[in-house]
């Protein structure tokens, strides 16, 4: 059509009843359409069979909804050499700050942000960080490409807490079956290494704060894991769990703390002025010590399924640590306690009954090693307390019964009828069978009422010539027949008890 563009309109737009231009294959009558003429489409539905090509420099779209078959939109076409410019996409939000998702040219990565910038800016824009929400992030690419980094600089003189990194993850809804929940899943692996020194750390955690003064206090954590569990039911709560495996040495835990302060400090639930503390010195020294903020002892209990074994190539314990105190060893019986321990203001090693220094001390050393043996004479029936040695007994003995050595180096009942059976040397202090061994007393105290006879107190006692009650035990009367052999055994302490201490010399009746 040669004619002028605006004939050519108005035979088009009026030329169907519904009003419908259809710009495709047009007759040899239209040719073409004056570039400078202004075409408006009033309700009218613009169809484009062919390509479109727009060569202006602004294009403006009004549309309510936008549909695009593309799979792939392109930004910023024809550009060439070298990257300048932010890009990216522009949403307009009225009076409030636009958002946009954009191409930081300058730091060559992408930024979720608002903005003041329009669709209409250029240039490096000024883009303000905003949240990003998101079911899962997955991050990948070559060695040292797929990391995520949390760059957040915050410049506030105010209090207040700053988090760089927040997980908040909740499972709701009653649920009868297993659920297991994990926080953050870290999975690594390398396959390929096969020399040189190959190193895997799951979590690098390096926080560093500086005090720009000396007012104030500081306090930097390494982690810090706060467990909560409730009940009802069976409920564990473990702030860490760690399991180490598969290596030819595994290590569960690996610290290295520097001077001035303890490897681990565990404070009490009840009370944080209660604590325990474990530091590591020099040549691997551990030192564990504990803290009652109330005043009371802070003991250290050790409650093994089994024995206690201080192994090593030269083990020992030791107690004390070369003070002006008081040192023991206490084992606290149910009826009855003993100790052994320094008197560290006698000098003086005591083993006694009761858990303190001086309460009936039994064995005494002092530093001049003068060794002090305290027996008791007042025994009870059935008791003993003295010089004890372990024989074999060469024929039936019951307690309080006198021996004497055979040739055959076994224990016999002493008579003081022959000579080679009158030389008592020792008391049964219980019933050993013939050709058992059993416990002998040498020198001390007995008392056995069943077995010995009523004494006069302080009357000697002698080697017996025949048994009294059925049985060999010392008697008080002197063996007067000729051939006999007196000997002095002891001496009666009262009617049922003796002071057992054997007289070498040995005289025979005559």
């Amino acid at each position: 059509m040669k004619s002028a563009p605006s004939a050519v309109v108005s035979a088009i737009s009026n030329s169907a009843s519904d009003r419908v231009l259809t710009v495709g294959t047009v007759t040899d009558e239209v040719q073409d359409l004056n570039a400078e003429a202004n075409l408006t489409f009033d309700g009218s539905t613009l169809t484009v069979a062919g390509n479109l090509t727009v060569t202006g420099t602004t294009t403006s779209a009004s549309t309510t909804n936008t549909v695009i078959k593309d799979q792939l939109i392109e930004l910023g076409n024809g550009n060439t050499g070298s990257a300048s410019g932010d890009a990216g996409i522009i949403v307009e939000r009225g009076d409030d700050s636009n958002a946009g998702l954009v191409w930081d040219e300058s730091a060559d990565k992408w930024v979720v942000c608002t903005t003041s910038a329009t669709g209409a800016s250029t240039g490096d824009l000024t883009l303000t960080d905003a949240a990003l929400q998101a079911a899962s992030l997955d991050v990948g690419g070559a060695v040292g490409a797929g990391t995520i980094a949390i760059d957040n600089n915050v410049v506030d003189t105010n209090a207040g807490t700053f988090t760089a990194l927040t997980v908040d993850f909740d499972k709701t809804g009653a649920s009868s079956s297993n659920n297991t929940m994990i926080g953050l899943n870290l999975d690594m692996d390398n396959t390929t290494a096969t020399g040189g020194t190959n190193s895997m750390t799951g979590a690098l955690i390096t926080p560093t704060l500086t005090h720009a003064n000396a007012s104030g206090t500081t306090l930097v954590k390494g982690l810090e894991v706060t467990a909560t569990g409730s009940g009802p039911g069976n409920t564990t709560t473990r702030a860490l769990d760690l399991t180490a495996t598969g290596a030819d040495f595994n290590q569960g835990i690996f610290m290295k703390v520097d001077d001035g302060g303890p490897d681990i400090k565990m404070l009490s639930s009840a009370d944080n002025a209660d604590f325990c503390t474990v530091s590591t010195g020099a040549n691997g020294e551990m030192t564990v010590s504990t803290t009652d903020g109330g005043g009371a002892a802070g003991h250290i209990n050790l409650e093994p399924d089994g024995d206690v074994v201080i192994k090593g190539t030269t083990p020992k314990l030791i107690i004390g640590d070369a003070g002006a105190e008081d040192t023991m060893l206490v084992f606290d019986g149910n009826a009855q306690d003993y100790r052994m321990g320094i008197d560290d203001g006698t000098d003086t090693l005591e083993i006694g009954l009761g858990a303190a220094h001086g309460t009936t001390p039994v064995i005494k050393i002092d530093s001049a090693t003068n060794c002090q043996i305290m027996h008791n004479s007042a025994v009870a029936d059935g008791q003993f307390s003295g010089d004890l040695v372990v024989f074999q007994a060469g024929e039936d003995l019951t307690a309080g019964e006198v021996v004497y050595f055979k040739s055959d180096g076994k224990c016999w009942k002493a008579v003081a009828t022959a000579a080679a059976t009158s030389r008592c040397v020792a008391m049964a202090t219980a019933t050993i069978s013939a050709n058992a061994m059993g416990v002998f007393l040498l020198k001390g105290f007995a008392r056995f009422n069943s077995e010995f006879p009523t004494w006069t107190v302080g009357g000697v006692i002698y080697t017996p010539e025949a048994e009294t009650q059925s049985k060999n035990v010392p008697e008080q009367a002197a063996p007067d027949t000729d051939g006999d052999f007196v000997q002095i055994v002891g001496y009666a302490i009262s009617a049922d008890a003796v002071y057992f201490c054997p007289d070498s010399t040995v005289i025979e009746v005559a």
